[in-house]
């Protein structure tokens, strides 16, 4: 029962990195 949660967390947690991840690259393109 502990694995699917993990799971579920993990994507979540990286789906919203990635999001930073884009996010922070677009801002520094503007930026430039």
């Amino acid at each position: 029962m502990v694995l699917p949660i993990n799971r579920k967390a993990a994507q979540h947690l990286s789906r919203e990195l990635g999001v930073q991840y884009k996010t922070a690259w677009v801002l520094s393109l503007k930026i430039k």
